[in-house]
């Protein structure tokens, strides 16, 4: 594809003649590779460093375009930023972690499956408090409206000072055109926003979120790291850098 960007398009398209060749090959059909089930499993990597690193990862339902201003809403609420739920509670309220987050990414394309991804970057003796901590957390979506307030706000003000322009115009419509979207999507969002309640994303989360499985990745010292708690939080595989680096 050949994307203009400028005034005289009729000069341009023929100056850009003598660079289109006519199509000789036919282009094979696209490969689809299926998203695994994410089913409770614990993949473990031993290492030699002073913090530990757990990230879980689970697999949601396919992507929804009529879910993505509560998609904004629940990151800036409860996952990521400094002013959400999960970094105030672990970090700044009980001192469990270095960082820490959840994040909702909705996919790019659609009938593919969106991903939450949760994070604790912390003290090998404290993995076990921090995923507690992180487990709370995440039973039942937290109730607290002046935040919730804040991340509306938050959510809203984003989009309208965002602007898309130059060639992130073109590379916004390709990716729109992913999801079967002709126009501006940023509209039907900022609208979503505004009419959501604490009830709405409560029950997004409770659908979306709530029944997930996740697999576990774990990195860090093992002489460092209860084992035998690890072992408890799934199907527990240790895998050698040898075989994620493959050298």
């Amino acid at each position: 594809q050949i994307f203009f960007y400028g005034k005289d398009f009729n000069k341009f398209k023929n100056y850009a003649k003598s660079f289109v060749e006519k199509e000789i090959l036919t282009v094979p059909a696209k490969k689809i590779y299926p998203d695994p089930a994410t089913e409770g499993k614990v993949f473990f990597t031993n290492y030699d460093m002073v913090q530990t690193e757990m990230s879980k990862v689970g697999k949601g339902n396919n992507v929804d375009i009529k879910n993505f201003g509560k998609i904004n809403v629940f990151n800036e609420y409860f996952g990521r930023g400094l002013s959400s739920i999960v970094f105030q509670e672990i970090r700044e309220s009980k001192s469990l972690a270095y960082s820490a987050y959840v994040s909702y990414a909705a996919n790019g394309e659609l009938n593919k499956p969106d991903y939450v991804t949760t994070y604790i970057g912390t003290q090998a003796n404290k993995l076990p408090q921090a995923v507690n901590a992180m487990d709370e957390l995440m039973a039942n979506l937290p109730q607290i409206p002046a935040q919730f307030d804040n991340a509306k706000y938050s959510a809203l003000k984003q989009i309208a000072s965002a602007r898309i322009n130059r060639t992130n115009i073109f590379f916004n419509q390709l990716n729109l055109k992913k999801l079967g979207v002709d126009y501006d999507l940023r509209k039907d969002i900022y609208a979503e926003i505004g009419k959501l309640t604490l009830a709405d994303l409560t029950n997004f989360y409770n659908t979306e979120v709530k029944p997930l499985k996740y697999n576990t990745a774990i990195i860090g010292k093992k002489e460092n790291l209860d084992m035998d708690s690890i072992n408890k939080m799934g199907t527990f595989q240790e895998v050698s850098l040898e075989e994620i680096f493959g050298y």
